[in-house]
């Protein structure tokens, strides 16, 4: 078991790839994937019940006044609707399923690896980095990950270190990704493990974002982005997760 090193912070969270994950004992590669960068916006969308749209609006006030998660807000709001809201649930449903993973050889695995996949996506995605990893025995286990909905703070940043150590979650490293916060850790979970992680993790819902967790669990593993979005740096460690000896095995 490993805990980051104050090198790592400041860093950028492929950097830590690199230096610290791919270099894990026992794994053989890495899984990463292209993801789809944000989908078109429900309120965007040509057809609207104007009862529907009340909903939206309502949820959009509520999110800018509490900083809930969209959908969160967004449900909230729906309770009492005077009319069938089945197309803004259905909306909320929606799964994109990862496509095939990209494997790279661990040992291989360097800057020029990585910078080479930030080359080759498209202008709408992003290179995110999943839970998966291939073992050298062939087995596959999973970094455990969480994505937070918290706003970047000083304040909120100890709140998400404060989240992980009530999760036990072991050594790892938290994340600025833009306006909030993403954590990978570095103790190495079975299957079962980790949905039992991400099934803790929605207990402390909305300051871990809840949609990400269904839509992981959905999946059967994580991915997490690790390249930057427009408007948007490059996501760097900020602070070291807490350690702890009751890790989930």
């Amino acid at each position: 078991m490993t805990v980051a090193r104050i090198s790592d912070i400041g860093g950028r969270v492929d950097e830590f790839m690199v230096r610290r994950l791919a270099r894990h004992p026992g794994v053989r590669k890495l899984h990463l994937a292209y993801v789809p960068g944000a989908s078109e916006l429900v309120q965007a969308r040509a057809v609207l019940s104007e009862a529907t749209a009340r909903v939206i609006s309502r949820g959009l006030s509520l999110r800018a006044a509490t900083d809930l998660p969209f959908w969160d807000a967004v449900l909230v709001s729906s309770f009492g609707a005077e009319e069938s809201m089945h197309p803004l649930l259905h909306a909320a449903m929606c799964h994109h399923p990862v496509i095939e993973p990209i494997e790279v050889d661990a040992l291989r695995c360097d800057a020029r690896v990585v910078e080479a996949l930030h080359r080759n996506r498209a202008p709408n995605q992003s290179l995110a980095l999943l839970s998966s990893v291939e073992m050298d025995n062939g087995d596959i286990a999973h970094w455990p990950m969480l994505d937070f909905h918290v706003p970047a703070s000083d304040s909120n940043c100890r709140l998400a270190l404060d989240a992980l150590s009530c999760l036990k979650s072991g050594p790892g490293v938290l994340i600025l990704s833009g306006q909030s916060y993403h954590f990978i850790g570095e103790t190495l979970l079975t299957m079962d493990s980790l949905v039992s992680f991400l099934a803790r993790a929605l207990l402390l819902n909305p300051i871990v974002d809840r949609s990400w967790v269904a839509h992981q669990m959905l999946e059967r593993r994580c991915a997490l982005r690790i390249s930057a979005r427009a408007q948007s740096e490059t996501p760097r460690v900020v602070a070291r997760a807490p350690s702890s000896p009751d890790v989930l095995e």
